[in-house]
């Protein structure tokens, strides 16, 4: 997730850092910690206000994937790749993907929540303590398969990359979209064993966005109309879904949905003009730039600190709306995790890693 990118429209840069990139990573990084949080209080209720509240809230987290992958897409498609290097960066996906589950497996064992032995080690590698370390698989998928994305990226014209945007993320996140609405509008598995994926296709929607769109104001605006009814008709639908069946009513919280996919390009539009001028503004470019960079780590430490703050939004929840008390607990999780970073990452060795 860091780099230099080749873009042909800069913005705001800082020590060859792409500024709105690290704001988006920091967004990304605190939607992971909602998702994984703010479930609770919806879930917990039936439609009312707050109830609506929460569940906005939770569909602006399910940008955080779709982020994550259109940041190293902008990163890293224009870039040539070093194949003497490719090894390496392949080791270091590997070498924090066993240490992160690792360090959850072992957190297990410390709580009581898991058995001690080599087996239960082994195992947890295929399936995780932490819900939020499945995107390291991913991760390290993209690591090992960048070098022929990035030879596919620079061998398209714009044209060609808009059409497999179109049929990747486009055409791909309709299709994940259908059977919200109805069970028999599920594709046949065959179509996805072949075509190129969502995910993959959000990677190049990233490089696309950096290289040929242009921070414009107006383009920001109309992103963040379509940002707005795109959340307002998630908001709707889930309220019908919930009239038929109070039980089962999350089917339009796929990140990978074209509605969801969506968004996050809104937000990576708007989040480009909003840094526009930063390169006049060398202080805040700079702690935005230190910030960004703890970003992997918080999202990596993410469930650690969801777990061990879980007294504070019990304490809060008591004296306060649930809306309030969940939100200072999800910037208490931020805060503690970007703390931890920091001060890992002043390890030797520790912050090639994270």
């Amino acid at each position: 997730m860091t780099g230099n990118s080749l873009s042909k429209a800069p913005v705001g840069r800082e020590n060859n850092r792409i500024l709105y990139l690290d704001l988006l990573r920091l967004a990304a990084a605190f939607f992971v910690i909602v998702n994984h949080t703010n479930s609770r209080i919806f879930q917990s209720m039936s439609p009312s206000a707050t109830w609506y509240l929460s569940l906005a809230w939770f569909f602006l987290s399910k940008a955080a994937v779709p982020l994550f992958l259109m940041i190293s897409g902008a990163l890293s498609l224009g870039r040539q790749t070093d194949w003497k290097r490719w090894p390496w960066q392949v080791l270091r996906a590997l070498t924090v993907l066993l240490a992160a589950n690792l360090g959850y497996y072992f957190y297990g064992v410390w709580k009581g929540k898991k058995r001690l032995g080599l087996y239960f080690a082994v195992k947890n590698l295929f399936y995780s303590s932490s819900t939020a370390l499945w995107y390291l698989y991913l991760w390290f998928a993209m690591v090992l398969f960048m070098p022929f994305f990035r030879k596919l990226a620079q061998a398209l014209t714009r044209r060609e990359e808009q059409l497999l945007i179109l049929l990747s993320v486009g055409l791909g996140g309709v299709i994940q979209l259908l059977p919200a609405f109805s069970k028999a509008l599920r594709l046949n598995v065959g179509y996805g064993n072949l075509a190129l994926s969502v995910y993959a296709g959000l990677l190049f929607l990233g490089h696309y966005l950096q290289t040929y769109t242009a921070p414009k104001r107006r383009t920001a605006l109309l992103a963040l109309l379509v940002f707005c009814l795109l959340l307002a008709g998630e908001l709707t639908g889930t309220r019908g879904l919930y009239s038929k069946n109070p039980d089962s009513y999350l089917a339009l919280d796929n990140r990978i949905q074209l509605t969801i996919t969506t968004q996050a390009a809104c937000l990576f539009v708007m989040a480009r003009r909003l840094c526009r001028g930063l390169e006049n503004r060398p202080a805040a470019g700079r702690i935005l730039a230190f910030l960004g960079s703890q970003a992997f780590g918080i999202y990596l430490l993410g469930d650690l600190g969801k777990q061990e703050l879980e007294r504070v939004y019990l304490a809060l929840s008591k004296a306060m709306h649930p809306m309030g008390a969940m939100l200072l607990y999800e910037l208490a999780i931020f805060g503690a995790c970007m703390a931890a970073t920091i001060l890992l990452r002043c390890i030797p060795g520790v912050k090639r890693f994270i």
